[in-house]
This record gives C-alpha cells, sequence and structure tokens, in this order.
C-alpha cells in the first residue's frame, strides 16, 4: 500500500510539472520565447518517469525494510526538495518551463534560491532521486537515474550557459 501511495504522489508530482510547463509556454510564447529544447531536455522528463516506474519494481520485488530511520531520512530530503523546487517555480514565475527557453528582453533571475546558486532546480531534482530512493531503498533505480544526469545534464548546461552570457 505505501508503495502506490509514495507512486501516486510522485506521478501527480510529474503531472503538476508537466501542466505548469504547458501553461508557461503558452505565455512565454506569446512573448516571443525562443525554445531551445533538445533531445536531452526531452530525455530527463521521460528518465524521470522510467526512473519512477524502476524504483517502484525494485521496492517491490526486494521486499525488505530497511531501518526506519533512514525512511525518515530520505523523507525528510525528498521533501526538502520539493520544497526547494517550488521555490525555485515561484522564484521564475512564468518563465519557469521543463525545457531551456529564451525570452528576448529578459532578465537573468538572480532572486530566491539563484541568489545562492546557479541551478537550483538541478540540485532539487537530485534531491528527489536521493530521498525517494532512500525512502523505496531502490539503489539500482537511483543509480541508473544518476547515470542519466551524468549523460543529459553536460549539454543541458552548456545550453544554459549560452543563455545567461546572451542575457548578461
Amino acid at each position: 500500500m505505501d508503495l502506490i501511495v509514495i507512486g501516486l504522489a510522485i506521478l501527480v508530482q510529474k503531472a503538476s510539472d508537466f501542466r505548469l510547463h504547458q501553461l508557461n509556454r503558452a505565455f512565454l510564447d506569446e512573448h516571443g520565447a525562443k525554445w531551445a529544447t533538445t533531445r536531452w531536455t526531452r530525455l530527463w522528463f521521460w528518465g524521470d518517469l522510467v526512473f519512477l516506474g524502476m524504483a517502484l519494481l525494485e521496492s517491490g520485488a526486494l521486499r525488505t525494510r530497511q531501518p526506519g530511520w533512514i525512511m525518515a531520512i530520505g523523507f525528510v530530503v525528498w521533501m526538502a526538495a520539493v520544497g526547494l523546487r517550488y521555490w525555485v517555480r515561484q522564484s521564475l514565475g512564468a518563465m519557469w518551463t521543463l525545457d531551456l527557453v529564451l525570452v528576448p528582453g529578459a532578465s537573468r533571475v538572480i532572486s530566491g534560491p539563484y541568489r545562492w546558486m546557479r541551478h537550483p532546480d538541478y540540485v532539487g531534482r537530485l534531491l528527489e532521486v536521493v530521498g525517494v530512493c532512500m525512502v523505496l531503498q531502490s539503489v539500482w533505480a537511483g543509480m541508473a537515474y544518476l547515470g542519466l544526469m551524468l549523460v543529459v545534464l553536460p549539454p543541458i548546461l552548456v545550453l544554459e550557459r549560452r543563455q545567461i552570457q546572451f542575457l548578461s
């Protein structure tokens, strides 16, 4: 039962990400946004969903339970990540999307979590995976997701660096 609740919580979160992306995309299109969506951003989005399935399958197959304190720490890390990602969305407002976007005339955001780090949403996504893996005790799914991040993140960061230079 707990796997179903956790799976549904993650699915609701990912669905809300996608819905907000769609709403913001319409707004940004009206303001002349230039989209730099790549296979890397799409791969990462679908990788999130594959990770969820893998983590749930791995957790259900193991049927062993780790100490409650590990699950508790994992839950705290997961919720902190959700909070950080929510703060990112609030800081970016209608500029938040799942894709890379450049809006002519927009300035670089340096408020909220961007005051302390350049890529807080990516930090939040990483912490989500760590937390969920601790709660579900899904080591292999977590390793697979970290591998995915190592593949997709460098090219995405290169594109973002170009965008930041354009805005500076």
